[in-house]
């Protein structure tokens, strides 16, 4: 059975004010579903949520790998094109 949370219950469980999750739910970025005029949160899409909105060392990884994939394929294609110049001008 999915575990349904109250506006009051997810911020006590984020730790963060009902403004900020009013905040959220204006912007977009919080799932939910409002139900008879009240908002309700599913604790297994919350946890998702925070899991895929973390920012720390998966992160930071995450972005290095891809600043170095597009550095190399930088340099490789600087190569190529030296390899092709001097080609060119022989």
């Amino acid at each position: 059975m999915t575990e349904l949370m109250t506006l009051e219950e997810v911020a006590a469980y984020l730790r963060v004010t009902r403004k900020t999750i009013y905040r959220l739910l204006k912007q977009g970025k919080i799932p939910a579903t409002k139900v008879s005029h009240q908002w309700r949160f599913e604790k297994a899409r919350i946890d998702e949520w925070l899991h895929q909105n973390s920012v720390g060392a998966k992160a930071s990884i995450r972005g290095c790998s891809h600043q170095l994939s597009a550095y190399y394929s930088e340099r490789e294609m600087n190569s190529q094109q030296e390899e092709w110049w001097q080609h060119v001008t022989r």
